[in-house]
Order: C-alpha cells, then structure tokens, then sequence
C-alpha cells in the first residue's frame, strides 16, 4: 500500500514539475530572460549586460546608429541568425 501511494505521490510531483511551453512571445521572452539572464555575456559581441544594459564601452563597441538601442538587451532578437542556419547546407552553399 505504501509503495502504491508513493508511486502515485511521485507521479503527481512529476507532473506538476513539468512546466508548459509558453503560450505567447510575451511569455517567451520572460522564458528567455530567467534562463539566459545570469550568463551576462551578450551572444552578438560578447559584451557584459547587466539588468537588460549592455556594457558597450568595457568591450569597445561602437555602434553605427541608434546607440541607446544597442546597449539594451532585446530578447527577441536573442539567437544570432548565423547560430540557428549555419550547419544548414544551404547556409553554407551561399543559397
């Protein structure tokens, strides 16, 4: 009986553990944010953030345009386009 009731006590915490996909790019981004915000190392330049700041004078960029922009963190342009097509033959065949 005990090994009954504590499979089905290991089953309901399994479950309840597993959280589900978010539902909206809104939620996606607060996704983002809680997994990638302690690595602190922005994924284009490599520069520091701290909060959603990017330290573009420690790692000596110097952005084109709207500086302000560039030093904060926008999470939905997060993935760099060469890290999701690269290994992609057509990525590398120039097409």
């Amino acid at each position: 009986m005990r090994v009954r009731i504590l499979a089905l006590a290991s089953l309901f915490t399994a479950i309840s553990a597993h959280a589900a996909a978010p539902q909206t790019f809104s939620e996606a981004k607060k996704v983002a944010w809680k997994l990638y915000a302690p690595q602190s190392t922005e994924f284009y330049c490599g520069c520091k953030y701290t909060g959603n700041r990017v330290d573009l004078k420690a790692c000596g960029y110097v952005p084109r345009k709207n500086a302000n922009r560039a030093a904060r963190i926008e999470w939905e342009h997060i993935v760099p386009a060469w890290q999701i097509g690269h290994q992609r033959q057509c990525w590398q065949s120039g097409g």
